[in-house]
């Protein structure tokens, strides 16, 4: 629900023109504190399958295997960055091709005037 929000939120923001900008802003510190989330849990995954691989095997290669595969496997990253990212563009490029529609029709009644 968060999620379909914040996209929304963006996606409404770049077409509200100036006053979206403070909505676009919030949505974008919401994404920061989120990526930093998910580096934190990623981080605090990585640990924890160290510390279980090192306690299983007594360190040595097998704990660096099952660390690299463990943090992986426990967190998922949910991309927040790169979603509004994809997010804006789309909406740009929809607001693009909406401006140049609109221009289009508007040279098409200009020749019927004149």
């Amino acid at each position: 629900r968060l999620e379909k929000t914040l996209w929304r939120s963006v996606r409404r923001s770049l077409f509200a023109g100036r006053g979206g900008c403070h909505v676009l802003v919030r949505a974008l510190k919401v994404v920061e504190s989120q990526e930093a989330l998910d580096a934190l849990l990623e981080a605090r995954a990585r640990e924890n399958a160290n510390a279980a691989g090192n306690s299983k095997s007594g360190g040595g290669a097998a704990s660096s295997s099952s660390g690299d595969g463990g943090g992986g496997d426990v967190v998922v990253k949910k991309g927040f960055k790169r979603r509004v990212l994809l997010e804006v563009r789309e909406a740009v490029e929809e607001r693009f091709t909406m401006t140049v529609d609109i221009l289009m029709s508007d040279e098409g009644d200009e020749d019927d005037l004149g």
